[in-house]
Formats: structure tokens, C-alpha cells, sequence
């Protein structure tokens, strides 16, 4: 999916978390979105720290397994066992790419969020 026009310019990210200081919020609240799948890199990172911020405003988050890496396995086996799935449901690519199609009929209800994969 190509990057919507509205979507910040990675220059304006100031931290590891798509909501900080973006405008993320509000923009994806005037479409009607309400469901984010988070995917990225930097697991305990960036997508992390966006998984938690959208949770904390109220999004229905998704993060497939599969469509997120760390810079070592332990850290990403981490957020996956203690972090993630208490503030997001954990899936994989298949399952997203399933439910995308029942969705696909209802715009704008989804939209694929990716976090930064620069660290600042």
C-alpha cells in the first residue's frame, strides 16, 4: 500500500513512536480508522512503543508476528511473551491478509501503520 499524502514525512518523526508529535492521531481519527496493524522494525522498539501509544488513545491494534523483527531474538521474544499481547492482538501476516478481505468492503476501518525503522 503506498504511503497516504497525509502520512508525517519520516523527517518529522522525533521519537521511535509514530504518534509522538505527528499528528498521527487526529489524522487517522477524521478518516474513521480505528484499527492499526503495526508492522516494522525494531520489535521492542518503534513497534512497540506505537502499539502502546495507539492502545493508550484507544485503537484496536494488531501486530503480526511474522511482520516485525529486533535487533536480537531475545528482545523480540520478549515483547512477544510479556508485552504485546496485553496491549494488542498478536497474529501473523496470513491471518491479517484473511481478515483484510472481510474488511476491504467497509473503508476506511483499516489502515496498515508502519513504525519508523530509524532510530533517533
Amino acid at each position: 500500500m503506498p504511503v497516504p499524502p497525509w502520512w508525517p514525512a519520516p523527517s518529522t518523526w522525533p521519537r521511535r513512536c509514530a504518534f509522538h508529535d505527528t499528528g498521527l492521531e487526529e489524522a487517522l481519527r477524521s478518516r474513521g480508522i480505528d484499527t492499526l496493524i503495526i508492522t516494522g522494525i525494531a520489535t521492542n522498539f518503534g513497534v512497540e512503543q506505537t502499539a502502546r501509544f495507539a492502545d493508550e488513545f484507544g485503537f484496536q491494534v494488531i501486530v503480526p508476528e511474522d511482520a516485525v523483527t529486533a535487533l536480537d531474538a531475545r528482545a523480540h521474544e520478549f515483547a512477544f511473551d510479556y508485552i504485546l499481547p496485553r496491549i494488542a492482538t498478536v497474529s501473523t501476516t496470513a491471518e491479517v491478509v484473511a481478515a483484510d478481505s472481510v474488511v476491504e468492503a467497509q473503508p476506511p476501518q483499516l489502515l496498515r501503520v508502519a513504525s519508523p525503522p530509524w532510530p533517533r
